[in-house]
């Protein structure tokens, strides 16, 4: 009865254990990516300027840094005398390793903001980054055209694209342009 009992037990256990492990893989990233995504947004309402969710640019050399960092900054207001074009919100967070962000899909609804101050991401100064740009009343500037929509998942860099691990391995992020509001979905 007590090895029936402990049995019953670990079948109940390893799911769980499983649950938690997995949110430090694509589930992980999904969510990151979707929380940053909101918090720009959110931060152009309540700051009443361009917010944006940035992305490293294609100059950065090392691929689990370029395709797996993502941060939140925005224009400064009127009479801010902070150094630098704009204030960084978040710092350079990374998605889980084994986790990128294919931005391919929405490279044409993204802008390209040169930038002064910037934290430094892997050492590399940068001065141009690609963003989703949010205006002042959260939504994707321009606010017109198809909702973005990149992919995040489990997969590798490969120059400029990437190689998912199959084709369930990532999940499609959609931003809505009138809304700015995200969300996430499986292929």
């Amino acid at each position: 009865v007590v090895v029936a009992i402990i049995a019953v037990l670990m079948g109940l256990l390893v799911p769980s254990i499983k649950g938690l492990v997995g949110v430090s893989g694509k589930r992980g990233g999904v969510d990151l990516v979707l929380n940053v995504i909101e918090q720009a947004r959110l931060a152009a309402i309540e700051n009443g300027v361009a917010t944006y969710a940035a992305f490293p640019p294609t100059s950065v050399q090392d691929d689990s840094l370029r395709l797996g960092s993502v941060m939140v900054f925005r224009d400064k207001k009127d009479g801010e005398t902070a150094t630098g074009s704009h204030l960084p919100l978040t710092k350079w967070l990374r998605l889980p390793t084994g986790v990128v962000i294919d931005l391919t899909g929405a490279t044409t609804a993204l802008s390209t903001v040169a930038v002064t101050n910037m934290p430094k991401l892997g050492g590399n100064e940068l001065n141009q980054v690609q963003a989703v740009k949010f205006d002042r009343f959260g939504r994707v500037a321009p606010s017109s055209g198809s909702p973005v929509t990149l992919r995040v998942g489990e997969g590798v860099a490969a120059g400029s694209s990437v190689v998912w691990r199959d084709n369930n391995a990532f999940e499609s992020v959609t931003i809505q342009r009138l809304t700015g509001r995200v969300s996430a979905s499986s292929p």
